[in-house]
């Protein structure tokens, strides 16, 4: 997530929990942004829906916290990464592969590509439910989660339509399509074109 993002996120959040203001400091949210780096907004919307309806809320009425949104992601994540082990492993099976090689490879594999997914899927949720037109809403969901690719990275050095990598290890980001800088430069272009 960006600071902007985070912004539209408390903003959301205030209309539940009044004791959240609508706008935070600056600080607040660069804070947010740096430790939600790699979490999707439409991920963390539902991580705050999911989270002001449970059973703990109900309990302590505790405000919402960045660990709770990572730990939604990461089961996410998690489900994701299990869904690529058992496709891996029908594909072994059907090629004759070895199943351990194949799971061992889907572990590591980025999840980037269900990131993008599940925000086009969220998106087209919530066109339905406020009367919009879910595909014309996906398709700009998806263009805009693709437009990093029109510009370097300056962070890590990564060409116009190559992935960013983690600097000095040469490997593809996992949780994030593009580093934060290299999104910023992409909206920035899309703005003024």
């Amino acid at each position: 997530m960006t600071p902007a993002e985070v912004l539209e996120m408390f903003a959301e959040v205030s209309n539940i929990d009044p004791r959240v203001p609508a706008a935070p400091t600056r600080e607040i949210a660069t804070a947010w942004a740096r430790l939600l780096d790699d979490v999707p907004l439409a991920v963390a919307q539902d991580a705050v829906r999911d989270y002001y309806r449970s059973a703990r809320y109900a309990k302590t009425h505790d405000r919402i916290s960045t660990g709770d949104i990572v730990q939604f992601w990461e089961s996410i994540c998690d489900e994701a990464r299990a869904e690529n082990r058992r496709r891996m492993e029908l594909v072994a099976i059907q090629e004759g592969l070895d199943g351990r090689a194949a799971i061992e490879a889907a572990k590591h594999k980025p999840i980037r590509r269900f990131a993008d997914q599940f925000a086009v899927e969220q998106a087209r949720k919530r066109a339905r439910r406020d009367g919009l037109d879910p595909d014309e809403v996906a398709r700009e969901v998806s263009r805009s989660r693709q437009a990093w690719r029109e510009v370097p990275c300056s962070y890590c050095g990564a060409a116009v339509r190559q992935p960013c990598t983690v600097p000095g290890t040469q490997r593809e980001l996992r949780k994030s399509p593009a580093h934060p800088v290299r999104m910023q430069a992409a909206a920035a272009l899309r703005e003024s074109a």
